[in-house]
């Protein structure tokens, strides 16, 4: 909007156990592409956990199938090349059964999936206005936590809170 400061787009993370390296990487666009208002990418980090490390990755893939297909086999390219035990997480706008995700989770499994809660839905986050009476409900899971095939998961959980449009996932997980 006019008179307001540009928005700001990326990839977090915060870490109790010391970062060793990250790097963006930014999703490069097909030009048949719809113009995209965020820019999409990959946060790469090398986490130290006591002497182990984890190939760390956060990610937000595009809106549209097409840009969807090249974030992935981006990705991909990206996280195949990780020495490390690795963990993939972010808003994929893709649902448990997309086709895009089947050939993914053979690498990847999905956390929630692999624990029976494939239905743990995140998107909208629960909402009530009071003055409006507009009300929001969870109606679909396009956030997901990857892990490589030598990590146990333990335990996997939604946080039901209103602090965004998305209900935060988390996951025990042994690396």
């Amino acid at each position: 909007q006019s008179g307001q400061p540009e928005r700001q787009y990326g990839n977090a993370l915060l870490s109790r156990f010391p970062v060793k390296y990250s790097k963006n990487h930014a999703y490069t666009r097909s030009s048949s592409l719809i113009e995209d208002p965020e820019p999409r990418g990959l946060l790469e980090s090398i986490i130290d956990l006591d002497g182990t490390f984890l190939s760390f990755f956060n990610t937000h893939l595009s809106l549209e199938e097409e840009g969807q297909r090249e974030n992935l086999k981006q990705l991909l390219e990206i996280t195949d090349a990780s020495l490390f035990p690795t963990i993939i997480t972010g808003e994929f706008n893709l649902s448990p059964e997309h086709p895009q995700l089947k050939d993914f989770r053979k690498t990847y499994p999905d956390t929630f999936g692999s624990m029976g809660m494939g239905t743990a839905y995140t998107f909208p986050a629960r909402y009530e206005d009071a003055s409006s009476a507009v009300c929001t409900e969870p109606a679909s899971r396009i956030d997901y936590i990857f892990t490589d095939q030598t990590t146990t998961i333990e335990r996997t959980e939604v946080l039901d809170t209103p602090v965004a449009d998305h209900l935060p996932i988390i996951a025990d997980l042994l690396i």
